[in-house]
């Protein structure tokens, strides 16, 4: 249709004449982008649903291990460990799974000393409610992948900072859950995990000067580095242990699970 040589009155004559059918090419466009709405809803859904029902027994039964049970018990919940490594004292046992870790320093008659998990998937939050002395006995909802260490309601009593030939650890130690604080907590950031920490190129060159043990006061570098750095793994210690002068590991070796491959 020439358009030039129309009046107003004809191009307002076609223009009613073609709106049924502009009306209905907007309701199927309507409906089309509604059916992918619905679509893209649905299977956020399914998503969701199917990662909410994977990961709560996976919660349940992380929430039913326990320092001075029997390592058996681990195994039950947890299945075959991957590795095993002996060391002078203990001896360690590390369950792998997707989403998580979990180390046990187990002494000679097979009871658990120290265990700890670690978070490996930015959508695997375990949550530990922990008890804390500055805290006045509240509990505190830590969550693995998301809680980070300025978040914590108290001081910890002992940290640990460690960078050496390319790997990383960061630990703090809290006295806290058990009446007279008595059974010692570590939360930490172990390289083998998920891994999101601030910058920490100056703390490395003199770390012990950014924490004074016995004023239990921190610089302000190391109080930025802990309100950017998350938390990713949780230890506990067992209130019949003894382990001042021995160096643990808290989680897993990287160099030794990075053999393992995601499914």
């Amino acid at each position: 249709m020439d358009f030039q040589n129309l009046s107003f009155s004809r191009i307002k004559a076609w223009a009613l004449k073609k709106l049924f059918f502009i009306v209905l090419a907007l309701i199927v466009v309507a409906f089309s982008s509604f059916e992918t709405v619905c679509e893209g809803v649905h299977r956020l859904h399914n998503l969701i649903s199917t990662t909410l029902d994977r990961k709560s027994p996976l919660y349940r039964k992380l929430g039913s291990l326990s320092t001075d049970m029997h390592i058996g018990h681990f195994i039950d919940v947890l299945g075959k460990p991957v590795f095993r490594n002996a060391a002078p004292y203990h001896f360690e046992e590390v369950f792998v799974n997707d989403l998580f870790y979990v180390q046990a320093l187990v002494d000679p008659n097979g009871n658990v000393m120290v265990y700890s998990v670690t978070t490996r998937d930015k959508r695997f939050n375990p949550e530990f409610d922990i008890g804390l002395t500055a805290a006045k006995g509240k509990k505190f909802p830590l969550r693995l992948g998301r809680t980070k260490f300025g978040d914590l309601p108290a001081q910890p009593y002992h940290v640990l900072m460690n960078g050496e030939a390319g790997r990383f650890f960061f630990g703090e130690y809290y006295s806290m859950a058990n009446l007279g604080d008595y059974q010692t907590f570590v939360f930490s950031v172990n390289d083998a995990g998920l891994i999101k920490v601030g910058n920490s190129s100056n703390l490395l060159a003199n770390f012990y000067g950014h924490f004074d043990p016995y004023s239990l006061t921190m610089s302000e570098e190391l109080k930025k580095f802990r309100n950017d750095t998350v938390i990713n793994t949780y230890s506990v210690i067992s209130a019949n242990v003894d382990l001042r002068g021995i160096w643990i590991p808290f989680g897993p070796d990287f160099e030794q699970v990075k053999v393992i491959s995601k499914k």
